[in-house]
């Protein structure tokens, strides 16, 4: 959600990107809490995750949020991604 945020700041968002964005991350994010309960297996949860997190950076590169983000400086959204893979990176091998 921080893509939707940092583009809304700069008047270049819209409502469904925020629905797509919020679905991705949701994913992402439920993928790594039902591997870190044991719900799932890591290696799932890992590849979920993964599968969430590259929709996302897809979408903010290439997507609608790619075409927006001229507008924005590119530090804020590489940063962001890689936060997001040092995340899922923690999942897969930290138990």
């Amino acid at each position: 959600m921080e893509f939707y945020f940092i583009l809304n700041a700069c008047g270049a968002s819209t409502g469904n990107l925020a629905s797509r964005l919020m679905i991705a991350s949701l994913i992402m994010l439920g993928a790594g809490w039902l591997a870190e309960t044991d719900i799932l297996d890591k290696v799932s949860g890992f590849v979920i995750g993964m599968a969430g997190w590259l929709y996302i950076v897809n979408e903010v590169h290439n997507g609608e949020a790619g075409k927006m983000a001229d507008k924005v400086h590119v530090t804020l959204v590489v940063y962001p991604c890689l936060g997001k893979f040092a995340l899922l990176r923690g999942y897969l091998l930290y138990d």
